[in-house]
C-alpha cells in the first residue's frame, strides 16, 4: 500500500492544478470579468462553410451569359437547394435568354422530384401523427388515462398456476399504493 501512496498525491495535485487554471479564460478586464472577442469577418469565413444562397432566375440568367457550363449550373442549383416554380412561359423565357435546355430540363425534373417528396413526406406525417394518436389512446385505456399519477385502488386478481408442489387456482385482493 506504500508504494501507492505517491501515485495518488501526484494524481491528486495534478487534479488541482487542472482545476485551478481552466483552459481558455482569454483575456480579462480590470474587474476579472471576461473580455467578449468578435470574430472579424475574415475569421468567420474561416471558421467554416457558410448557408449557401438559393439561385434565382436572375442567377440562372447571369451565369449562362457568363459561361458557365450547364453541369456546373445543374450541380449549384442543387447544392444550394434551390426550387423554382416555373411555368411553361417563363421556362421559354428562361431559353431565350440563353439558359442551357439541360439546365431547364433539370429544373423542371427537379420540381417534380420535389412536389413527390413534398407529398410523400406529408403521407408520413400524417402516419406518425396517426399512430401517435392511437398509441395514446390504448395508453390512456389501459392505465386508464393517468400517466405518472399515484393513487390507492383495490384491484382484485385471480389465475390459475402451476409450479413444483403447487397447482391450480389462486385469487385475492391487492391493495395498491
Amino acid at each position: 500500500m506504500r508504494s501507492l501512496a505517491p501515485v495518488v498525491a501526484l494524481v491528486g495535485l495534478l487534479a488541482l492544478a487542472a482545476c485551478a487554471s481552466p483552459p481558455g479564460v482569454g483575456r480579462r478586464d480590470a474587474d476579472g470579468s471576461p473580455v467578449l472577442e468578435r470574430l472579424t469577418p475574415a475569421r468567420w469565413a474561416e471558421i467554416g462553410p457558410q448557408a449557401p444562397v438559393r439561385m434565382s432566375v436572375a442567377t440562372l440568367v447571369e451565369l449562362s451569359r457568363r459561361g458557365v457550363t450547364a453541369e456546373d449550373i445543374i450541380q449549384r442549383y442543387y447544392q444550394t437547394g434551390t426550387r423554382l416554380l416555373l411555368s411553361g412561359d417563363e421556362l421559354a423565357a428562361l431559353r431565350r435568354d440563353g439558359v442551357d435546355q439541360r439546365v431547364l430540363d433539370y429544373i423542371a425534373s427537379a420540381r417534380e422530384d420535389a412536389a413527390r417528396i413534398d407529398a410523400i413526406t406529408a403521407q408520413a406525417d400524417q402516419d406518425a401523427r396517426t399512430r401517435l394518436a392511437y398509441d395514446r389512446a390504448l395508453a390512456a385505456g389501459w392505465w386508464g388515462n393517468c400517466w405518472g399519477c399515484w393513487r390507492p385502488a383495490v384491484l382484485p386478481y385471480a389465475g390459475f398456476g402451476w409450479g413444483p408442489g403447487r397447482s391450480g387456482w389462486f385469487g385475492g385482493v391487492a391493495l395498491g399504493f
